[in-house]
């Protein structure tokens, strides 16, 4: 009996563990978006889960996501690089979301990214005010 108890444990854990959950969702997604795409997203996510440390996703909280946060940060990527990670994450929550696997999504930091200097563009030549002699 006990036995057979710790089987289904075991089972059932492994319906929330990340590792299985992401390959769930990256078969979802085979058929709507392009292989590199999936590629790139199966990367991110594996990356993100290596981070995260966390094996059940049902464990993801907001401080999860802020330790994400600070690691990439120490890792001296650009805020802009770091802000990519969070919609694929996101993403990937919404889907367990929306499977019953958790209640919410858990709110991440703000990630704020600096406005470029000026307004990116060179204005064309005619345009510009004439040069006076």
């Amino acid at each position: 009996m006990a036995q057979r108890a710790r089987q289904l444990i075991e089972h059932e854990i492994q319906n929330y563990l990340y590792q299985n959950l992401l390959q769930d969702y990256l078969e979802s997604k085979r058929r709507e978006i392009k292989p590199a795409s999936l590629r790139d997203k199966k990367i991110l996510l594996e990356k993100i889960g290596e981070i995260l440390k966390v094996a059940d996703v049902r464990e993801i909280q907001s401080v999860h996501l802020h330790k994400l946060f600070t690691e990439l940060s120490r890792r001296r990527l650009t805020p802009k690089t770091i802000r990519n990670y969070f919609p694929e994450l996101r993403a990937f929550l919404n889907w367990l979301r929306r499977r019953g696997i958790i209640h919410e999504v858990p709110l991440g930091p703000e990630i704020k990214v600096p406005e470029p200097q000026g307004n990116g563009k060179n204005p064309s030549r005619s345009s510009r005010q004439p040069r006076k002699n």
